[in-house]
């Protein structure tokens, strides 16, 4: 034998079986991979529609987010302009006070806070105080004096009548009624 040759000593039963284990062992081993791979593809996929998903609810949300931004803005700029308007509205009433008054407005309040206190305040402080209608210190002009208004003529005819004129005025004025 040269040593080109190879001999193989075969004895039947044995490499058979030796290769056939082979065989088999590689086959289910392939197997297993197949599966492995099977299941990985399907994970990969699984994995894939996900991230689509994902990707797909993100653009969603950032459209409503830019559409919320939008509005929000739009909302901010009506509440600016709304305060303009109480400022200004604000602003006349006090210089519509008298100098005295001012002083007491309040400088720390918003703008709709300062608009409340003004609306309750206001016809308070700038009430008008009438001066008694009789000229007596303290009287109100809802109360009935003593003293009655009386004509020359008819206080000449009281006296004449030997009558107290306040007297006949209050006659005269009970039968009117």
């Amino acid at each position: 034998m040269s040593d080109d040759e190879l001999e193989l000593d075969v004895s039947g039963s044995d490499v058979m079986t030796d290769t056939e284990k082979l065989i088999r062992a590689l086959r289910s081993e392939n197997a297993k991979r197949r599966v492995a791979n099977r299941d990985l593809a399907e994970r990969e996929a699984s994995l894939a529609a996900e991230l689509d998903a994902e990707r797909q609810e993100r653009a969603r949300l950032q459209a409503t987010l830019e559409a919320n931004k939008s509005e929000i803005e739009r909302a901010a700029q009506e509440k600016e302009t709304i305060l303009e308007g109480i400022r200004a509205a604000n602003e006349t009433v006090i210089n519509s006070l008298p100098d005295e008054l001012r002083a007491i407005v309040p400088k720390d309040f918003s703008p709709v806070q300062l608009r409340s206190w003004l609306d309750a305040a206001v016809p308070v402080l700038t009430k008008p105080h009438y001066a008694p209608v009789d000229g007596v210190a303290g009287s109100k002009t809802d109360r009935v004096t003593d003293t009655l208004a009386i004509s020359q003529d008819e206080a000449a005819f009281a006296q004449a009548m030997g009558i107290d004129p306040q007297q006949l005025v209050k006659e005269m004025a009970r039968t009117k009624t």
